[in-house]
């Protein structure tokens, strides 16, 4: 309808010439007005009816592709009151679907990510979508756990980007957080309070883990049962325990004043070729457990065959880095052997004097003392080590710090804190967790 078709009429005589409309052609001008109104129509009308759809569709993702297939019968049956309107509104409905089937399909791709292929279908929730991410995939992905309070929240947000950027392979991350920590804590990672996992763009699964009020009451008494009214903090005890949520698989365990450099599944092959129940991954440099343990001579380890002058002389493996093997944890029931060398710690022979360091010592004690008929059910990792000591110690040599393994900020001061030691080497992996973590 934007063209003005000549009307051609023979005349008498010598030849023919145009007549009617097409004895005069129309002025360029006026053509051009015409083009330029049956564009903006169409925008007004494009425009119009995205304004109702399009906040939909960056909400949700898939809300505008189920409404597509009406707005398309409608515009066809507007399109077939003519052969010109029909011509103009295919043109219109075209652009529209094809703009509104991109917007959807980008709002969908930024709250999903890549799905794996045993994932459900997703359920949307606000403006995320809650997927149920099994545990037990099938691609044999990495599990790595974290277990924090809010003081140390800040760690585990950057802790979390530093292994996505570390590792290669499938990945799944695990976090067990309080109950009434846990609606802020997945907000972090742009999700409301109803979902329980996620996929990340790059594929990257999660699960959030709920300590309920009742367990987390469990492990507090465990925390307060110390040398000093405090032995750590109740969520560093649920790594005894992460069977109860995570089942019989592979896991390696990450403090939150962690920073991971290097790809860790190798040393999760390391251990599972190992068979054993838990895997150490050493300092770089060595410590006995001397420096923790001061047995006394009324201080009775309760084992047979085995004097706490012998734990003393083993050595100190850091557990805010291991690997454990859930299903040979529960089997030996070892989070009672945790929890009888915290017995032990404050039995009246001992007097709350066996042991200091936090819940460390507690899990060495679980894998130590045993009688001597039983052998060692523990590996220390060949495959690499993690540096200790960043939260205490104000030098260290550049090159040693880059070709870490694991960085470890363990002792008062932490990277997130007032003081920031070897900051330079945490902050970039914090400043990356929205793009990694909440994509």
């Amino acid at each position: 309808w934007l063209r003005v078709m000549p009307v051609v009429a023979a005349s008498p005589g010598k030849g023919s010439e145009p007549r009617g409309l097409g004895a005069a052609s129309p002025p360029r001008w006026l053509l051009l007005g015409l083009a330029l109104v049956a564009l903006a129509t169409i925008c007004i009308f494009v425009g119009i009816n995205r304004a109702g759809l399009g906040d939909a569709a960056a909400a949700a993702g898939v809300i505008l592709e189920t409404s597509l297939p009406d707005l398309r019968t409608s515009l066809a049956g507007e399109g077939s009151a003519g052969d010109s309107a029909s011509g103009g509104h295919d043109a219109a409905a075209g652009m529209f679907l094809a703009a509104g089937s991109a917007a959807g399909t980008a709002a969908a791709g930024m709250t999903q990510g890549a799905a794996p292929p045993d994932q459900a279908t997703p359920t949307l929730v606000g403006r995320q979508p809650c997927v149920d991410v099994p545990i037990d995939g099938g691609d044999d992905p990495l599990h790595i756990v974290w277990t924090s309070n809010m003081d140390q929240i800040e760690g585990v947000y950057a802790s979390a980007a530093s292994v996505i950027n570390a590792t290669r392979g499938p990945l799944f991350l695990h976090f067990i957080i309080r109950s009434d920590n846990m609606t802020a804590f997945k907000g972090m990672f742009g999700l409301p309070p109803e979902c329980t996992g996620k996929v990340t763009k790059a594929g990257v699964r999660m699960r959030f883990h709920t300590i309920q009020t009742d367990f987390y009451e469990r492990l507090d008494r465990l925390a307060g049962e110390t040398i000093s009214g405090r032995l750590d903090s109740a969520e560093n005890f649920a790594r005894f325990y992460m069977h109860v949520w995570l089942g019989s698989i592979i896991v390696l365990y990450l403090d939150a004043d962690t920073i991971v450099q290097r790809d860790l599944t190798i040393f999760r092959d390391e251990f599972r070729a190992s068979g054993k129940t838990v895997g150490f991954v050493k300092r770089q440099s060595g410590i006995s457990l001397g420096i923790f343990v001061k047995p006394s001579a009324t201080c009775d380890p309760a084992v047979p065959g085995m004097k706490f002058e012998r734990f003393g002389r083993k050595a100190a493996f850091n557990p805010s880095v291991f690997l454990v093997d859930l299903g040979r944890w529960a089997a030996f029931n070892m989070s009672k052997r945790v929890e009888a060398g915290i017995a032990v710690q404050n039995s009246t022979s001992c007097g709350g004097k066996l042991f200091h360091g936090g819940s460390q010592p507690a899990m060495l004690y679980a894998v130590y003392v045993k009688p001597d008929s039983e052998p060692d059910d523990f590996i220390a990792l060949k495959s690499g080590t993690q540096l200790c000591d960043l939260g205490f110690r104000r030098k260290m040599n550049e090159t040693v710090l880059r070709d870490a393994f694991i960085l470890h900020w363990n002792g008062l001061d932490k990277p997130w804190g007032e003081k920031k030691p070897f900051g330079r080497y945490w902050l970039p992996h914090r400043q990356a967790f929205d793009h990694l973590c909440r994509e």
